[in-house]
């Protein structure tokens, strides 16, 4: 838990969220979504009006709504590999444990998001202190989705609540999270193999060759620390967890079979996986170490396996001023269970210069274990990073700093077959990241955008696309003795060609199938405009305002459909005292 100065408290409260611009006062947005401090803290501005899904800066934008590629730790760009879960393209939806807001005054934020897509997103949080020694916490969001892509159906919601004490030389925190997600998928794959490739682009709507689908998932959790205070930034401290994961499809139409997966699969069945954890840690500046005992399990009905592993877990990580280690290591102890997982990285800091490496050896999703019949051992994915970076520090706390990233990659997943999981073929990549914003008195601009060279592509590995991310230049102004501060932008963000992943609903995989069509290069244009007054913000935008001029064709590509272009507007509104 960080602990934030008196000094600091007072100075940011007193400012009353502003900042000085063009030798003005300039109201800002209270961050309460903060993992830095137990005060509201500043975001930069262009943060509050995109879709979770668009913000991270190594991602290909809205490829479609189950998207196949996801960020390695440190935003090295990486891919789902082709047996990821159908849950982990849910995750950003997740109402996870809400942030400390340690202010006097009640504090409330509200977000309100509308579409011409039939989209619609309500998110509120509020906290305050009931006492000089403790508060609370709630956050809620609800996230609709209705005709976006072909026969989609979204609705996910979820509530938080965490409470928080702190005496003495103690606190105490306990947070409770429901989350519950509904989804139905009619196709998926909306390319029919008789029209051809580019036929296919030109047409507005296309007959559902393949699946239909429908599923549901909670997933909840009750988490509750201790912590004692045994020194000046030295600390003891007690953590314990439970956590559920249900998932239950409703209904599966197969009209082809996945080579992934058995040959039929039951109408309906369920999968449910708990976790249970205890855990103790030291935390000093120079080092942080724990240990922590769990016991996953996990039901299931008709074709799938229950199990149930105890295990053990632990962490330990240190640091100076010029050099950082980071270890962690899981080990689940019962016959049968997944192999050990771990991560080994150190980092060397000098001035705005850093390198470093990393190892990472994580477990497949436990999805497909459920479908392992062979007694050999299972493989994990693994990937091998090498990394040299500069940073640019920001001007002040409206904007994030520059990082310049130079990095290599040697990424392996297994591959399944027969009802096995082989080691599959490693894939080298060598890369630029480029991630952060500038800003001076009117004008700014952020971006995120990773160039990379893959070595060794084949029919059984991802081909990722040379060149993608975004870039969002932006004006601001204000009328002479006026108070809205306007800001206007567009973020153009896009990828160079590639030949992209099959998805099978029925599953929930990707995988690599020789013979798609290749991807063809995209670049999206999202113009916006943004009036902020005090602490109300109001913003318009244009999704895929280009769409259908630089060429015809409502899809982006056979397999991974593109909306078209649409309105948004919405209001973010931080009431604060």
């Amino acid at each position: 838990m960080h602990r934030a100065g008196t000094g600091t408290l007072k100075t940011l409260l007193g400012l009353a969220c502003t900042s000085l611009i063009w030798g003005q006062t300039r109201w800002l947005p209270l961050a309460a979504d903060t993992s830095q401090g137990e005060i509201p803290t500043y975001l930069p501005s262009y943060q509050p009006w995109y879709d979770p899904l668009d913000t991270l800066p190594y991602f290909v934008s809205r490829l479609g709504y189950f998207k196949p590629y996801l960020g390695w730790p440190e935003g090295v760009p990486s891919y789902e590999a082709p047996w990821a879960g159908l849950p982990a393209s849910q995750n950003v939806y997740l109402l996870e444990k809400p942030p400390i807001i340690w202010t006097t005054a009640p504090y409330t934020r509200v977000r309100f998001d509308q579409s011409s897509r039939r989209t619609q997103l309500l998110a509120v949080k509020h906290g305050q202190k009931l006492r000089s020694w403790g508060g609370f916490t709630l956050s809620y969001q609800r996230r609709t989705r209705e005709g976006e892509y072909v026969g989609q159906l979204t609705d996910h919601w979820g509530a938080a609540f965490r409470a928080f004490v702190r005496k003495g030389r103690w606190s105490w925190d306990a947070a409770l999270i429901w989350n519950q997600l509904q989804d139905q998928l009619n196709g998926g794959v909306v390319y029919d193999t008789t029209e051809g490739p580019w036929n296919a682009f030109g047409k507005a709507s296309q007959p559902v060759l393949l699946k239909q689908t429908r599923w549901r998932r909670w997933k909840r959790s009750f988490a509750s620390d201790l912590t004692f205070t045994l020194a000046p930034r030295t600390y003891l401290h007690l953590s314990a967890e439970l956590s559920q994961d249900h998932l239950h499809p409703e209904s599966v139409d197969a009209q082809n079979v996945s080579p992934l997966l058995p040959d039929t699969l039951p109408i309906s069945w369920h999968l449910t996986q708990t976790w249970r954890r205890v855990g103790i840690s030291f935390v000093h500046p120079a080092i942080q170490v724990g240990l922590r005992i769990l016991e996953t399990e996990g039901e299931a009905d008709r074709l799938l396996r229950p199990w149930r592993h105890p295990g053990l877990e632990g962490w330990v990580t240190g640091q100076s001023q010029h050099f950082k280690l980071e270890g962690t290591y899981r080990r689940l102890l019962s016959p049968g269970a997944p192999p050990p997982s771990a991560s080994l990285k150190g980092t060397a800091y000098y001035g705005l210069f850093s390198i470093g490496a990393g190892y990472w050896s994580r477990n497949l999703p436990w999805l497909a274990y459920q479908y392992i019949r062979s007694s050999l051992p299972q493989p994990n994915e693994t990937l091998l990073q090498a990394w040299g970076e500069v940073t640019l520090p920001a001007r002040d706390s409206l904007q994030k700093p520059l990082r310049v990233r130079l990095w290599t990659t040697r990424y392996q997943a297994p591959w399944r077959w027969a009802g096995t999981f082989y080691r599959g073929p490693a894939q080298q990549s060598y890369g630029l990241t480029v991630r952060g914003d500038w800003t001076s008195s009117k004008v700014g601009l952020a971006l995120g955008f990773t160039a990379q060279h893959q070595v060794g592509e084949t029919r059984w590995t991802s081909a990722l696309p040379a060149l993608q991310g975004w870039v969002q230049p932006f004006l601001r102004w204000r009328l002479p003795g006026r108070l809205p501060l306007y800001e206007l932008g567009v973020r153009l963000s896009g990828f160079s060609s590639f030949r992209p992943l099959r998805y099978d609903p029925l599953s929930g995989l990707f995988y690599p199938e020789s013979g798609l069509p290749t991807q063809p290069a995209f670049l999206g244009a999202d113009p916006y405009l943004v009036v902020q007054i005090r602490r109300l913000i109001i913003y318009l935008r244009v999704e895929q305002a280009t769409e259908g001029l630089l060429r015809a064709g409502y899809y982006l590509s056979a397999w991974y459909p593109m909306p078209g272009r649409a309105f948004a507007f919405g209001v973010q509104w931080d009431l604060y005292n």
